[in-house]
């Protein structure tokens, strides 16, 4: 509705792709009142303690617009749907890795962002030749340099996947942010709907904090390229946090995640 422009010319690919989609509006953050919202807690307390700044309008109502279309997948009992914000280019490859088996093994899939995981093509590509696919344990040979395709000890690869295209899928502990485009299952879309229902933190980090054991994903070779120019998402200013606050930013860091915990049972010995 923003940019008619950018919608047809979103419109004009997925139909080069031969590919059957839906356009769901988005929810303009600067028409509503978050004191009405009914199913959604906006945390803004939270937010401005752990972040040092208050979520911004463009950024609650873009997370009202991916709830949106994730009640959208349940209500019509969809197992997966690519979703795609109305900014963005689409490489012609994402026909060849909708069309693969191998996106089902996985619950959220980042096609628009590998950030802030250090992926280098030619070793993830030389690795899955050599059939070291797995996370290699802590005294392996291959340890040095699988460790360059990931960020830190808080960011990891735990398997490669050869995908058509030259593709590769890292499934990772932690999804990179970014949800302009990416491949969602049902079951992920229930368990994002009950992570967001009380928001502390923009909605393009909820694969961070949600339950519900999901295997995530990103592609090394971005699908979906974003227009970052083209954004109503404004007035992210940091402020400085008096001591008190401080104390508390410090006790949300401390704070339980049960996806952390859901990633040791499900990974055990690949976090080492």
């Amino acid at each position: 509705d923003r940019r008619p422009d950018r919608l047809q010319f979103v419109a004009s690919q997925l139909n080069n792709l031969q590919l059957d989609f839906e356009r769901i509006s988005a929810i303009d953050g600067e028409k509503i009142n978050i004191e009405t919202l009914n199913d959604i807690k906006i945390n803004n307390n939270r937010h401005y303690i752990e972040r040092s700044r208050l979520l911004s309008m463009g950024e609650i109502g873009c997370a009202l617009s991916h709830r949106l279309i994730w009640k959208r997948m349940l209500e019509q009992n969809l197992d997966y749907a690519l979703i795609l914000e109305d900014d963005v280019t689409i490489d012609a490859k994402l026909l060849d890795i909708l069309t693969d088996k191998t996106i089902r093994n996985y619950d959220f899939i980042n096609l628009s962002s590998n950030h802030p995981y250090n992926v280098n093509n030619n070793i993830a590509k030389s690795l899955v030749e050599k059939n070291i696919i797995s996370r290699p344990t802590l005294f392996s040979p291959n340890r040095k340099i699988w460790r360059k395709l990931e960020k830190n000890h808080a960011w990891l690869i735990i398997k490669l996947t050869q995908l058509p295209n030259c593709n590769i899928l890292c499934e990772c502990t932690n999804a990179p942010a970014m949800a302009s485009g990416y491949i969602i299952s049902k079951k992920a879309a229930k368990h994002f709907i009950e992570a967001s229902n009380n928001l502390f933190y923009p909605i393009d980090n909820i694969w961070r904090y949600s339950t519900g054991y999901l295997k995530q994903a990103f592609s090394t070779n971005l699908l979906i390229v974003q227009t970052l120019d083209d954004t109503n998402i404004r007035n992210r200013i940091k402020q400085k946090l008096i001591f008190y606050r401080n104390i508390q930013h410090l006790f949300y860091k401390l704070a339980f995640n049960p996806r952390k915990f859901q990633l040791i049972i499900m990974y055990k010995f690949s976090l080492i």
